[in-house]
């Protein structure tokens, strides 16, 4: 079979550091100012990689605080 080893990398590198085990707080719509869902629409067709995940991640964040329903308008 194969063996399996540890892997340890050197203590400046990336792949060295120890996750953070505390949670992140959870950002909400006052946290990302207000933002144009124009300018969202546009980031996503650009297909630009750094616009369609900021736009990714700004719907994500409106979509999951409850204080901002009407902007989307439901």
């Amino acid at each position: 079979g194969q063996i399996k080893r540890e892997l340890t990398f050197p203590a400046d590198c990336i792949e060295a550091t120890v996750p953070s085990t505390e949670k992140r707080r959870r950002l909400t719509k006052g946290d990302v100012a207000p933002v144009d869902a124009w300018r969202i629409m546009m980031a996503l067709k650009s297909g630009l990689l750094a616009e369609t995940c900021w736009a990714l991640d700004i719907l994500n964040i409106l979509l999951f605080d409850d204080n901002c329903i009407g902007y989307f308008g439901l």
